[in-house]
Formats: C-alpha cells, structure tokens, sequence
C-alpha cells in the first residue's frame, strides 16, 4: 500500500523534517484557512495575520532546504534550461507559497495606504483559492513521510485543510472576544467554533 502511494510523485526517499518543518505545515496552515474565511468575514487583521504567518511558513521552508542560496540557485538553473519538475509537491508547493506570499504582501501594503483595492471581492476570491491550495499542498507533503503510519495516505490533505480551518476559526474567535475584529462578526462564527 505504502509504495502504491509513494509512486505517485518523484519524491519517493525517505524524508528527514526537523522542528522548522513542523511550525512551517501550522503557519501555512493557520494563513491558507484565514485567507479562505477572510472571503466572508472580509477583515484586514485577519489579512495582515495570514499574510504574516504565511511569509513565517514560507521562510521556515526554504530554511530547511539547507543553505538559503539553494532555492533561488535552483530556481534560476531551472529557467536557464527550462526544466521544471511539475511532477514533485516540492516545487508545486514553492510556486504556490510564493505566489500566495508575493499577493498577500501586495494587498496589505495597499491596506496600510488606505486603498480599497486590497478588499476587493475578486481578489479576496482568489486569495481563499490560494490558501486552500497551500493548506491541500502542506497535506499532500505530510504523504511524503515514508514510514510514519497513516500519513501516506489521500486523507491527509483533507484532514489538513479541517486543522487549518479550525485555527483559522480560533483566530478569528480570539479577534472578536477581544474587540479587534475590524469587520461584522459573523453570525456562523459561534457554531463554527463548537463545530
């Protein structure tokens, strides 16, 4: 069962995570879930946390890589020969965290202008699609732990994307209890919590 799985992707040795590893699935985690819920409750603290944390993740990743030099040297090899590996979760996971940080970033500065844009219904759309698809992706790497039992199998994506939702939801509860939600607190918040 566990070799059916792991031929899915080119990366098929055994992977050695440190602690690093461990912060950057709950940072990315916490951030693609609150991007997803921001699509509704539409709050910039909510943006600015998950933009935070989403730039946490990501440098805790490309930490791990070993040297720091090692993800922009490989990047610019990559389009030197234009040979991308569109077959391995590490390289897809990098575009898509990437992606998310460079977008994120730009929408909280133009918050902290005081332009509406970073608010925008499509934009806050396509921030929710990017921070699902980095929470499946942090998912789709825990199956890439050869020899932890379980981990190697469909329904870790799935079950990554309902942790990430439930710290998205505690935030989001800590933001209101304390009075800094910048946005309507929504009525769903409640039963979401309890859910």
């Amino acid at each position: 069962m566990t070799a059916e799985y792991m031929n899915l992707t080119a990366q098929a040795a055994t992977s050695h995570w440190g602690w690093t590893i461990a912060f950057f699935l709950w940072f990315v985690g916490l951030s693609g879930m609150s991007l997803f819920l921001n699509y509704w409750v539409r709050s910039r603290r909510i943006h600015y946390a998950a933009t935070a944390a989403a730039v946490v993740g990501t440098l805790l990743v490309v930490s791990h890589l070993g040297r720091i030099l090692n993800l922009p040297a490989a990047a610019f090899n990559a389009l030197i020969h234009w040979s991308f590996g569109f077959t391995s979760w590490m390289f897809i996971g990098i575009c898509i965290l990437a992606v998310l940080c460079v977008v994120t970033v730009l929408q909280a500065w133009l918050m902290t202008k005081g332009s509406a844009l970073g608010m925008r219904c499509g934009l806050l759309a396509f921030d929710a699609v990017l921070g699902v698809a980095a929470t499946a992706y942090s998912g789709f790497l825990l199956t890439q732990a050869v020899g932890v039992p379980l981990w190697t199998t469909a329904a870790i994506p799935v079950l990554w994307i309902f942790s990430g939702l439930a710290c998205a939801v505690g935030l989001i509860e800590i933001l209101a209890a304390s009075g800094k939600l910048d946005a309507e607190s929504p009525r769903w918040l409640h039963a979401a919590g309890w859910a």
